[in-house]
């Protein structure tokens, strides 16, 4: 699980900003539900509502946070249906990316090509 630092380094290595109000938007229900916080808007439909509140560079920075805490950006129904959980998609072994550590540039490229394809999915998807 990444920390708000995590992921502020995250948005600044890739847009060239932290979007702090974009990770504490995303993670506010930690407080109220720990783990299970990410139900309420680590998707798709998180992404819309970022997109909306905030713009479209911010929409990209929700799924950087997204993929950094599940791998990938799911959709609601993943969470409905349990085929993602408060650690990410079950039955699936943790992406390298996860566990990025600021050491292996490997591992960051990896998540960066993950970003790119989720954004590009998003996009495609009609959703920006």
């Amino acid at each position: 699980m990444a920390d708000f630092k995590q992921h502020c380094n995250d948005c600044e290595r890739i847009l060239g900003l932290k979007f702090e109000e974009i990770h504490k938007h995303m993670d506010e229900m930690f407080k109220y539900f720990g783990p299970l916080h990410r139900r309420v808007r680590h998707h798709k439909q998180g992404v819309n509502e970022v997109q909306k509140i905030f713009g479209k560079e911010e929409a990209k920075a929700a799924i950087i946070h997204i993929v950094r805490d599940c791998g990938a950006v799911p959709d609601i129904q993943d969470y409905v249906n349990h085929k993602v959980n408060e650690y990410g998609f079950n039955n699936q072994t943790a992406p390298e990316y996860l566990f990025y550590d600021g050491l292996t540039e490997t591992a960051l490229q990896k998540f960066m090509i993950q970003v790119e394809y989720e954004w590009k999915k998003y996009l495609i998807g009609g959703m920006a």
